[in-house]
């Protein structure tokens, strides 16, 4: 069954509202997630769900970015890291919990600005593939070429929407590949 997984943060955006409209006209179940769990979807893959530490619900909050769900799937001996628009700030409190981050895949947080992606988080993620969502030409400057060189540097190759458009990576269980 399809369902929505968010946090229940409080915020105005007519974006949002008019998201929340959508859900409720199509009848779509939401879950709120208000602390780490693990969600089995089959025998060899798991979806763990790293933050929020948490509860989000009805709270109002200063930076929004900071309550993404951040979670990571694990398949078979591979494993992908998804970071939202996850700032330093949340990484730092994800850190702190001692969750394994490692992953062969991360999707960089917050469109790759240079508030995101510390490098504490990186060493910890130690990413074969790094990939950043990002509108082309977008008026915030996004992705950071801070951020892409700290990646770089890691090791990770980086793909970017922006420069590439959609980006499918598949998994056996075993290895992650990109599809071209």
């Amino acid at each position: 069954m399809e369902k929505i997984l968010y946090t229940g943060v409080n915020h105005d955006s007519p974006n949002y509202i008019a998201w929340l409209e959508v859900v409720r006209d199509k009848k779509i179940p939401m879950v709120i997630i208000d602390r780490p769990q693990t969600i089995k979807l089959g025998d060899n893959c798991r979806l763990e769900i790293l933050y929020p530490l948490e509860s989000f619900l009805n709270k109002e909050v200063e930076n929004l970015n900071n309550t993404s769900i951040v979670a990571r799937l694990v398949y078979g001996n591979t494993s992908f890291s998804f970071t939202g628009d996850a700032e330093r700030e949340e990484e730092k409190e994800i850190l702190e919990s001692g969750v394994d981050l490692s992953a062969d895949v991360l999707k960089i947080g917050h469109h790759g600005s240079d508030t995101a992606t510390s490098e504490d988080f990186l060493k910890a993620v130690k990413p074969e593939i790094a990939v950043i969502e990002v509108g082309k030409d977008n008026q915030f400057g996004h992705p950071s070429l801070r951020t892409i060189k700290k990646l770089e540097r890691a090791g990770a190759k980086v793909f970017r929407t922006d420069e590439a458009g959609t980006i499918k990576i598949v998994s056996d269980g075993a290895r992650v590949e990109i599809l071209r």
